[in-house]
């Protein structure tokens, strides 16, 4: 049943936690003295194998963040012996480059947990699965959280897309009891630490929107956003996995409760139930479809998430293998979704993957901002744009004017972002204003301060005058 929206946030109960003394065998690290800028909202992944390339591209984003995996089967290849220099050198880097890092904790598998890994993905990655003792899982989570909060990290998830046998093997209600655990020693550890859900993927989250709005009445809706959200996943998946066309409601709640399907609902049940109770401070969305169903996906996720908890979205990127498709519509596409999450007032906005890489496991599929040999693209261009719009805690407003859609941005210089929704829409001239188009070329175009005509392509205007000028014209 879909959650009615919440009014306050439980409060989480801290029970007393034995935990073991663990040897550790990497010192601390000091904390750093490098300057953490992390002023933008906005933020993305890389392969760290690729950091050099991505480099200079991050120094543009002004601040943000991105997120590091810390796996305890990685940093305990035997029990009570750590060794954190490949995560501490992670954190240690982000820091360096002026943003922040968010921490995703697994467990992996390994000693630690009963069973071989079934989903070996290559350096050592596989899936977790419950620890067969408890008490070493929370010393792991006690240590990883003074570790990393002295250099500077606030925010803990507990796993990642649980639903995804690759990630997790466990069922759900093996996940709320090791989210419980795991939440009770970040919180013991350290009071002032937020702990994130591990959410569940993208391809797994829209059956859960789908079902939210059946469950509402909305029965076209339901239809409608289904189609939208898994437009370009339809033919890709065999089996129990298959992701099928539907065109009513009844075949739409056929799909539903086929197992594959059921099992995503489950799960998403699960982590809403955890929110209920106060377990997660912050809610962790990932979202790779088109972004014709983002806002559909949002509000699912605010009403099913108590008012007091904030939005963030640690992955956002675009799922397409289609690779003859242009950069300016690429570029559309980026700046339409990362601009809609913002609208929407989610928090922070990582984009997956930061350098594309078109021979790798995920480049096959996923839109990467940088080219692979590490030049910028339009989409980068104008990710930055916006990463400097939103920054030092610019407040983000939607655009509401009839055939438009955007943002406004009350930064240092007050910009709207903002592109028609059907046909063309003509803005008046505003004083002061300058706009730029958004396009797939790697430099931006700026036009004269004028009138301005709105197409489906998204345009950047900013103006020296007050924000209220732009704002009168987004609504």
């Amino acid at each position: 049943m879909t959650r009615s929206r919440h009014t306050s946030l439980p409060a989480i109960l801290i029970g007393a936690l034995l935990v073991l003394a663990g040897c550790t065998s990497t010192p601390s690290p000091e904390p750093s003295t490098a300057p953490s800028h992390t002023s933008s909202p906005l933020g993305a992944k890389w392969v760290w194998a690729q950091f050099d390339e991505v480099k200079p591209y991050l120094a543009e984003l002004k601040g943000g963040h991105t997120y590091v995996e810390v796996v305890l089967c990685d940093v305990q290849k035997s029990q009570g012996a750590f060794d954190w220099a490949v995560p501490d050198s992670y954190v240690t880097r982000t820091r360096e480059v002026g943003m922040n890092s968010l921490v995703k904790l697994r467990i992996g598998r390994c000693w630690a947990t009963p069973g071989a890994p079934k989903y070996p993905r290559g350096h050592g990655v596989t899936e977790s699965a419950m620890p067969a003792d408890m008490s070493v899982y929370t010393d792991f989570v006690t240590q990883a959280v003074r570790r990393y909060t002295d250099l500077g990290v606030s925010e803990f998830a507990i796993e990642n897309e649980v639903n995804s046998p690759s990630f997790w093997d466990g069922s759900p209600q093996d996940y709320a009891v090791l989210a419980r655990a795991g939440a009770q020693a970040v919180q013991a550890a350290d009071p002032a630490a937020r702990v994130v859900d591990g959410s569940v993927s993208s391809a797994g989250a829209g059956y859960a929107v789908a079902k939210g709005l059946l469950d509402a009445g909305q029965d076209a809706e339901a239809v409608a956003t289904y189609q939208a959200y898994y437009e370009r996943r339809f033919g890709t998946r065999n089996g129990q996995a298959a992701i099928n066309e539907v065109s009513s409601p009844a075949e739409l709640r056929a799909e539903l409760a086929r197992p594959g399907p059921a099992s995503m609902v489950d799960y998403m049940e699960i982590i809403n139930g955890l929110f209920d109770d106060g377990v997660f401070q912050t809610r962790q969305v990932h979202y790779y479809e088109a972004w014709q169903a983002l806002p559909a996906t949002l509000a699912y996720m605010r009403a099913n998430t108590p008012s007091s908890v904030p939005l963030e979205m640690w992955e956002l990127g675009i799922w397409d293998d289609d690779r003859t498709v242009d950069g300016d519509q690429r570029t559309a596409e980026v700046v339409r979704a990362t601009v809609i999450a913002l609208a929407a007032g989610v928090h922070k906005v990582l984009w997956l993957p930061l350098l594309d890489n078109p021979g790798g496991r995920l480049g096959q599929t996923l839109h990467g901002l940088v080219d692979p040999s590490g030049d910028g693209r339009g989409s980068s261009s104008a990710f930055a744009l916006i990463s400097r719009a939103a920054a030092d805690g610019a407040a983000v407003g939607p655009v509401t004017k009839a055939g438009l859609a955007g943002a406004t941005f009350d930064s240092t210089l007050p910009t709207m972002v903002a592109w028609a929704t059907g046909g063309q829409v003509d803005l008046p001239a505003v004083p002061g204003a300058s706009g730029t188009t958004l396009d797939g070329a790697t430099t931006v175009s700026t036009t004269a301060p004028a009138a301005t005509t709105v197409t489906g392509q998204p345009v950047l205007i900013t103006t020296s005058g007050p924000l209220s000028a732009l704002q009168e014209i987004a609504r």
